[in-house]
């Protein structure tokens, strides 16, 4: 049976080689993004100790299933990069493991007394959206270029997602904004934000 590719991209040494011990049937290497071809893997760990998190892991997110490991505090904006899992950066080794194992399966997995904080975050942020001015107006591409616009996701992260072209993207966010009545992305992330805000 072919061994799984896993790939751990973390700054403490002792981190990659607990992992490598527990996930058997798995080909573990450590080592940085830069210096790998990502594709190659199916699982990547990326251990960050303390938020923000990079912004090469919405990237990431994007190209394979990926498991954050970083402070309780950036799982709202871990999920909202596109990870399959999340485990808090106090976790131990083995329900790091565990939320790999649960990746590779095609699951996702959010540790059990943090998934009421994001259940309570996607009801309260579709609530905001829903009450955006010109929202009913969007057709159904619209409203997913407009969900990831709205996130912060760049043209190319919008037109990798949704499998089209970047002019197509470029496109549809000028719909959009005539829709909402905004000029730039920067303004329909406030308007996003600002309507999300006042249901908070």
């Amino acid at each position: 049976m072919r061994e799984r590719r896993l790939l751990v991209c973390s700054d403490v040494p002792t981190f990659g080689r607990g992992i490598k011990r527990l996930m058997s049937g798995f080909q573990v290497v450590a080592a940085d993004l830069g210096e790998v071809d990502v594709a190659g893997f199916e699982v990547v760990v990326w251990h960050q100790k303390t938020p923000p998190l990079n912004h090469r892991l919405r990237h990431l997110a994007v190209i394979v299933p990926t498991v954050a490991v970083t402070d309780e505090s950036a799982l709202i904006e871990a999920v909202e990069m596109g990870c399959r899992g999340f485990v808090g950066s106090h976790a131990s080794l083995e329900e790091t493991a565990t939320a790999i194992a649960t990746v590779a399966r095609g699951e996702a997995y959010v540790p059990p007394l943090m998934l009421g904080s994001l259940l309570r975050h996607i009801v309260e942020k579709q609530r905001a959206i829903e009450a955006t001015p010109g929202i009913d107006e969007l057709t159904t591409r619209e409203r997913e270029v407009f969900d990831l616009a709205s996130g912060g996701s760049s043209r190319a992260d919008i037109a990798e997602r949704l499998f089209i072209s970047q002019g197509t993207v470029r496109s549809h966010l000028q719909s959009v904004y005539k829709k909402i009545g905004v000029h730039t992305q920067a303004e329909l992330i406030a308007l996003a934000s600002g309507a999300r805000n006042e249901h908070e």
